[in-house]
């Protein structure tokens, strides 16, 4: 049975991805979060993860040769997240 990721999470790896700004590998993203938040990047890439894979099934995230990036509609949905 899949589990669910967390809006925390969720946002957390949203978050990442807007202020990294380019497309980014994997590591880049564990790396990133892990100086952004003083968790280690082990236990952030136990739920990285199924976060991006979530993102890209419902078209918030694009992989494309291994980099991910914010789609459109990802950008819409942060924009709005940040207007909270």
């Amino acid at each position: 049975m899949p589990v669910k990721v967390s809006k925390q999470i969720k946002d957390v790896v949203m978050r990442s991805l807007k202020e990294l700004r380019e497309p980014a590998s994997y590591a880049v993203i564990v790396n990133h979060i892990a100086d952004k938040t003083g968790i280690h990047p082990e236990v952030i890439t136990m739920w990285t993860p199924r976060a991006l894979n979530t993102f890209i099934q419902h078209g918030f995230v694009e992989k494309i040769e291994d980099k991910y990036q914010l789609a459109q509609s990802g950008r819409d949905a942060q924009a709005s997240s940040d207007r909270s």
